[in-house]
């Protein structure tokens, strides 16, 4: 809605039953619906790879963005809780984001620009952050030396999920024996930017959501880790 800037974000596996119901009724005469809109923009997919479990991340992922950006102000009666997802899946989903987000930019929509205060940082400091960090043990320059970041999406359930923060610097070397989940995980984040090299480091140059802080641990160290390493 333009005149009062009101928006509202939301996800439905049938796209014209929720907008029926937000609009109240076919005719609007039950006055129950979301009366405050007047254009509506839906993003779907074809192929049939999106799950619950996506659209879920995915809501969250699109609320926080425009919150961040404070240019409209948002209905939805209740915060999205945040959703974990598997590192195949979040490759997937932040993708789709990132296609959306260029889509309304092309629209001349600007939903999702500048970012003036940060809800996902409010998250992060409400969570106990836990470190791994060998700088006593391995200079600077060593390409064992790691100092990473991280928090438990769930402080209420710690097998949901672990985040691995932005800046977070990581161990170049990989051992034989930490596994195909490990070595493939590190080339997917390598490939799609997540991770970079700068100045000789392995540097996370975007957060990231693994299934658990053990398989973050292992891909952090570059070996076979559990979640006992980040403290």
């Amino acid at each position: 809605n333009d005149n009062h800037k009101s928006i509202y974000i939301g996800q439905s596996d049938n796209v014209a039953k929720r907008l029926y119901e937000h609009k109240g009724g076919q005719d609007g005469e039950k006055q129950t619906g979301k009366l405050f809109w007047s254009e509506c923009l839906a993003f779907v997919t074809s192929d049939n790879q999106m799950q619950k479990g996506h659209a879920e991340y995915l809501e969250f992922e699109f609320y926080k963005k425009a919150y961040d950006s404070n240019r409209y102000i948002l209905e939805n009666e209740n915060m999205p809780s945040i959703k974990c997802v598997s590192e195949g899946d979040k490759i997937f989903c932040d993708d789709f984001v990132y296609d959306c987000d260029l889509l309304l930019e092309l629209m001349g929509i600007p939903i999702f620009k500048r970012k003036n205060k940060s809800l996902h940082n409010e998250i992060i400091e409400s969570s106990e952050r836990h470190t791994i960090y060998n700088g006593n043990r391995c200079g600077y320059d060593c390409p064992k030396y790691v100092n990473a970041t991280g928090y438990f999406c769930s402080t209420s359930d710690k097998h949901n999920g672990f985040v691995v923060l932005e800046n977070s610097i990581i161990t170049k070397d990989i051992t034989k024996k930490a596994g195909n989940t490990v070595r493939k995980t590190r080339r997917d984040l390598i490939k799609r930017g997540y991770i970079k090299e700068e100045n000789g480091k392995l540097i996370f140059k975007r957060e990231f959501i693994f299934t658990s802080a053990g398989i973050a641990a292992s891909v952090v160290l570059g070996r076979q880790a559990s979640a006992k390493e980040w403290k």
